[in-house]
């Protein structure tokens, strides 16, 4: 237990030094979007939301085609439970580079924890057309067919996903499905 807390304790000076450092980065030069954008960073890894959101949204007012920012602003505002105004970012960083697969993963799976599976299959095929290797996507195209009880397409999605981390996942996934009565 101990350890544990000392662990911890370790972890927040390292992000409350880590984001001090950006902070003093960000205002003696407050136009340098780099600078910006890491004090962001360093601001959402601390589960400092508002502090992120502020920080990013900066880092696009300086520089309006930093994609990454505009991805990771939809994340902060994800994780504020602001989920309209995460869509709009997600799709500004997609906008602005649509070939910058992340915000299409993460904006189909924020249509996917609101039960629009519909819409998530068309951003995960999206995704999938710009990195036909990446088996997020694979595996989330999958899960929206599941949910729409499309299964043969299901199976077809998931068995793509290749990541070794998804393998485990997908399996899983795959042997409850095969339970079910519908799927029978």
């Amino acid at each position: 237990e101990d350890k544990k807390r000392i662990l911890f304790q370790m972890a927040e000076t390292y992000d409350t030094r880590l984001k001090d450092v950006y902070k003093r980065q960000a205002k003696y030069a407050p136009d340098n979007p780099s600078y910006q954008y890491e004090l962001g960073t360093a601001c959402l890894e601390a589960r400092k939301f508002d502090q992120a959101k502020t920080a990013f949204e900066s880092t696009v007012r300086i520089e309006p085609k930093h994609f990454k920012a505009y991805h990771r602003l939809g994340m902060t505002l994800e994780r504020m439970e602001k989920y309209k105004e995460a869509d709009v970012a997600y799709r500004k960083a997609i906008d602005v580079n649509p070939r910058f697969n992340q915000p299409f993963i993460s904006l189909a799976n924020l249509y996917l924890d609101f039960d629009y599976d519909k819409e998530a299959a068309q951003v995960f095929q999206s995704a999938i057309m710009v990195n036909d290797g990446d088996s997020e996507a694979h595996y989330g195209l999958g899960v929206a067919n599941q949910k729409s009880k499309q299964y043969e397409d299901c199976l077809l999605y998931t068995s793509k996903a290749k990541h070794s981390s998804l393998i485990k996942i997908r399996e899983n996934f795959i042997n409850e499905m095969l339970k079910t009565t519908e799927f029978l």
